[in-house]
């Protein structure tokens, strides 16, 4: 009979930090859980940065090319005009 408080003495000094520990562990876990969601967000709105970057990039290249093209044209008629 002396050996079960002994018993649970000992199972309680396993058990009580096993199961901080698990809490611990768990809370950890949580703030992961968090970070992770945080992340894949940040990571989305990037995409849909860059997805617009892009756009105004094409529609930039677009303008600088209609530009050029009537620099050519300019400097065709100015050609022209010079040799009459």
């Amino acid at each position: 009979m002396d050996y079960i408080p002994i018993a649970f003495s000992v199972l309680g000094v396993i058990i009580i930090p096993l199961t901080l520990g698990w809490f611990n562990l768990r809370e950890r876990v949580t703030k992961l859980e968090g970070r992770a969601e945080i992340n894949a967000s940040n990571i989305e709105k990037i995409n849909s940065a860059n997805k617009d970057l892009s756009k105004e990039m094409k529609e930039m290249k677009e303008l600088i090319q209609q530009v050029l093209l009537k620099l050519t044209e300019l400097e065709t008629y100015q050609k022209i005009r010079n040799e009459k």
